[in-house]
């Protein structure tokens, strides 16, 4: 997956090993990252 960062959060979006195309955001907390959003990519990014 190519990340893309905006600001503090990094979104993911990218075929896994099923073949599906999610889209995850990442953020980073002090000493932390977290998932904030883990869905099905959205149409936009599908084409």
């Amino acid at each position: 997956m190519d990340p893309v960062i905006l600001d503090d959060l990094t979104m993911l979006i990218g075929p896994d090993l099923a073949a599906r195309l999610p889209e995850i955001g990442v953020s980073a907390g002090v000493g932390i990252d977290f998932v904030v959003l883990a869905m099905p990519a959205r149409p936009k990014f599908t084409g």
